[in-house]
């Protein structure tokens, strides 16, 4: 709404449509304003939840030094354990670092940013989880600065290159892995909480659904790329800006650094505007940088929805607190049905595609195609309206 009209319109633009213009202005240039922002609000996060950090760690390790009985609601799994687990993992990422960069001592030094980045950005995002929910957690915005981190330390370092992209690169494949794992355990763990679960059981089959998935997502995304070729023809993949951002850090990309730049001021201002401004005065308006930059940096297309979102459920409870009556979680249980519904159904549906078995009614005519989905849709409405509430 500000930036895109104060670049202006590019060259080379000028003779095509307005919304590509924008469209290009924004993937090329406003968004890396929000990709600067959420650097700074990553080390705002990080400063906000530094307590909680030091009081997992201090928790554990008194556990660790003198155990006392507890009953099943209060009881984790154990250090050593948790230790065992971590040290097998730590060699299988050495392994793979050593497998992709062939050197020993680049190998190490980027497990050892991912360590420290991954303890540091999964301690953010559970911090977010909190607040906003695991899907709207901003995983990618948690990568690129585990992107940017990782590459401003290895030219601090002297390594440059094809190994020091593929090391980067490495760390935030890992780091992105993390922090949308720490999300779903978070949440799950919160449930547990929530109906007396037992911490140390969920966190085995935490473990195991860590594992079994390993072996299942790569040959899944596989079939789907096969099937529908996902990742190309996308007008801003996430992986096209973080390949531009690794290769702008080592000079073989051109990467808009001053954009970056100005993203980083905006949110330090933003950040002393609520905290001198806004805080004092107990305003019930806050600025929260986190929020702001990922609407910079995420689409339109996936920001609107949420808004829309946002406006009706605020209607709806303002609308139930008026007629006192009881918050119901039907619709949500039932939405979230039909994306895990509609993400089976996808992967069914690729499986036809690949083994190319056509099961097309061709006998029936685009008419009655077309009636039947509406008459489909009508039912789904009514369905969605007869149980949303209950």
């Amino acid at each position: 709404m500000v930036g895109i009209p104060l670049l202006g319109s590019p060259g080379d633009l000028l003779n095509g449509d307005a919304m590509d213009a924008a469209w290009t202005l924004w993937s090329t240039k406003i968004r890396y304003l929000g990709v600067g922002a959420m650097v700074i609000a990553g080390i705002q996060s990080i400063f906000l939840v530094r307590r909680g950090i030091k009081d997992g760690v201090g928790s554990m390790l008194s556990e660790y030094k003198n155990p006392t009985s507890k009953t099943d609601k209060d009881r984790n799994i154990s250090l050593m354990s948790m230790g065992i687990l971590f040290s097998i993992c730590l060699a299988i990422i050495f392994g793979l670092y050593q497998y992709l960069l062939n050197n020993w001592g680049l190998s190490f030094l980027t497990t050892i940013i991912m360590v420290i980045m991954s303890f540091f950005l999964v301690a953010v995002a559970s911090y977010i989880v909190g607040l906003v929910g695991s899907s709207n957690s901003p995983v990618s915005g948690m990568t690129i600065s585990a992107l940017l981190v990782t590459g401003a330390l290895l030219l601090v370092f002297g390594y440059q290159g094809e190994s020091a992209i593929l090391a980067t690169l490495g760390v935030a494949a890992v780091v992105c892995c993390a922090t949308c794992t720490s999300g779903d355990v978070c949440q799950d763990l919160k449930t547990g909480s929530l109906v007396g679960a037992s911490p140390r059981a969920q966190q085995i089959a935490e473990v195991i659904g860590v594992v079994i998935p390993a072996f299942v997502i790569a040959p899944v995304l596989t079939l789907l790329h096969k099937a529908y070729v996902i990742g190309e023809g996308l007008k801003a993949p996430q992986a096209v800006l973080f390949a531009n951002l690794t290769q702008g850090i080592f000079g073989h990309g051109d990467v808009p650094k001053d954009l970056i730049t100005y993203g980083v001021i905006l949110g330090l201002i933003v950040i002393a505007i609520d905290e001198l401004i806004l805080r004092p005065r107990k305003s019930s308006f806050r600025l929260h940088l986190m929020a702001m930059a990922v609407g910079i940096y995420l689409p339109l297309s996936l920001t609107f929805p949420i808004f829309l979102g946002g406006i009706i459920r605020h209607m709806i409870e303002r609308k139930q607190k008026k007629h006192k009556t009881p918050e119901n979680e039907g619709g949500v249980l039932l939405a979230s049905g039909l994306i895990a519904g509609e993400s089976i159904m996808g992967v069914l549906i690729a499986i036809l595609i690949v083994t190319n078995i056509d099961l097309k009614l061709s006998f029936l005519s685009n008419t009655v195609v077309e009636l039947a989905s509406l008459v489909g849709l009508l039912g789904f409405l009514f369905y969605f309206k007869k149980h949303a509430a209950k």
